[in-house]
């Protein structure tokens, strides 16, 4: 796209992701791998109604700073950095509304209250979307079982090798299960090795496929009632 090419008023997509490690298996930036992925999905079904910004690679990823390679930013750099581009994006690109598409479960809170800050100043709504919402959780259950709290665990793990399976190390996988609260503690905390949730060697591509497609679907029917607009009454 050039100057010439830009086009206004269409649902602008931030995907958010992080780079962290993602235990032994995954590549560090697999949470942006993914909410990547969903706004191409997004703008190759929705075409001409949404416009696709490049990742926020570098959010809040505190809790693995104990493990070589993650690179993090402190919530409050975050708040304002996210604040900064969503009030540039209003400014110059006219947008119909903004979804900020996050992969990365310690961003959630902040964006939360990013957005809630932004629509109470703005006209034009920001939404927040995070890829394993409660929604997406409830149906991964039917899938895969109990859905812990999830870090380069089984859903993950069948998000990426769906996406793209030549960026999984499967001969470093594991069976494991580590439970614990990431906003309590560090990763190092609950798993030496970087997984969080259960992980397991018994991986079937047909549920990856199940996977990924819940989430797909989930995504296009969030922005589909964002491009809707709110029911009259």
């Amino acid at each position: 796209m050039t100057l010439l090419d830009f086009v206004p008023n269409k649902l602008v997509l931030l995907p958010v992701g992080s780079v962290e490690q993602h235990g032994p298996h995954l590549p560090y930036i697999c949470d942006t791998i993914i909410s990547q992925y969903l706004c191409t999905i997004a703008e190759r079904v929705l075409k001409d109604t949404v416009l696709v910004l490049p990742p926020v690679y570098y959010t809040c990823s505190m809790e693995h700073r104990d493990f070589p390679g993650t690179v993090y930013v402190l919530p409050r750099t975050f708040m304002r950095y996210i604040e900064d581009i969503i009030t540039s994006i209003i400014e110059t690109c006219s947008p119909k509304a903004i979804v900020i598409v996050n992969g990365h479960g310690g961003n959630c809170e902040i964006l939360d209250l990013i957005t809630r800050t932004l629509n109470y100043r703005n006209t034009v709504k920001t939404y927040h979307y995070y890829v394993l919402n409660e929604r997406v959780k409830r149906k991964l259950r039917e899938v895969v079982g109990d859905v812990y709290v999830e870090h380069a665990g089984i859903v993950e793990t069948y998000l990426i090798m769906t996406i793209d399976e030549d960026l999984v190390r499967y001969e470093r996988i594991v069976d494991i299960v580590r439970e614990g609260s990431l906003k309590l503690y560090r990763t190092k905390d609950i798993s030496d090795i970087g997984v969080v949730g259960r992980l397991s060697r018994d991986l079937d591509r047909e549920k990856g496929k199940q996977v990924l497609e819940i989430v797909v679907n989930d995504f296009l029917a969030q922005l589909n009632r964002i491009i809707q607009g709110p029911p009259r009454t």
